[in-house]
């Protein structure tokens, strides 16, 4: 199961589906702005100390580069923040272009146009079970989102992002969301 941003009613929405946290299996996320990250301070408190604590399987999350520091800049210094070495969930940062394989699912990232331009956001093109699906978050129109990638050539490796110690002073906040 994968799971496309995590804006601040993710668990309410997962709980209406009668999903649980532990079925998850990835999570894609387009960009820093807090609609699209919120949730992930509740998602992670359940994933590390709640009953999805107890999953068998890790979690893989993807993001283009700044996304990790900005869900540690919400959470603060709480433990739920995964360090680097923590088995059960893996950070990936997403360029345009990178992908990887993950449980079955073949995901690449493009670029895509998010006003204000103040950081990379990302596409994800992902195909689970032989079906293509597309996530752009909340970007405008723009080329690559008419480009389908060739089927025959496979992703580009991602880099597994190397999450920072937490900070002891929150660091400024991205402009607010337009």
């Amino acid at each position: 199961r994968v799971l496309l941003d995590c804006p601040a009613q993710t668990l309410t929405h997962l709980q209406k589906l009668e999903l649980e946290i532990d079925q998850l299996d990835l999570i894609l996320l387009s960009h820093q702005h807090s609609d699209h990250v919120i949730g992930m301070d509740l998602l992670l408190l359940e994933l590390t100390m709640g009953r999805a604590s107890r999953r068998e399987r890790p979690l893989r999350i993807a993001a283009p580069p700044g996304v990790y520091e900005r869900v540690a800049e919400i959470i603060g210094g709480a433990p739920r923040m995964t360090p680097e070495d923590d088995d059960r969930i893996t950070w990936i940062e997403m360029h345009d272009g990178a992908g990887f394989e993950w449980e079955g699912v073949t995901v690449q990232a493009v670029e895509v146009d998010h006003t204000p331009a103040l950081f990379l956001a990302v596409g994800s093109r992902a195909e689970i079970d032989g079906k293509p699906i597309a996530s752009t978050g909340d970007t405008h129109i723009c080329a690559p989102l008419h480009t389908p990638p060739p089927r025959a050539s496979p992703p580009r490796p991602a880099r597994v992002a190397r999450p920072p110690p937490v900070p002891s002073a929150v660091p400024p906040s991205p402009p607010p969301h337009p």
